[in-house]
């Protein structure tokens, strides 16, 4: 899948550790996971290709909402 989406689907690992080869988020993203929840960080997590499409969506509906004052 990671070859598929290019490596969408590690996102936070990508931008965390740009210059990391991306064989290596797997590993990373559980580590991330862990810091995060160590730090009261929230770690969002989609398990399906549809369901991170949907808040993907969503998220740019709800930028191109205009502001209200």
């Amino acid at each position: 899948m990671t070859w598929l989406v290019g490596g969408l689907n590690f996102q936070t690992e990508h931008h965390l550790f740009p210059r990391i080869s991306h064989v290596n988020y797997p590993a990373i993203s559980t580590l991330v996971e862990e810091t995060c929840r160590d730090f009261g960080i929230r770690y969002t997590e989609f398990t399906s290709f549809r369901a991170g499409m949907a808040s993907h969506f969503r998220w740019l509906r709800r930028m191109g909402m205009p502001k209200t004052t």
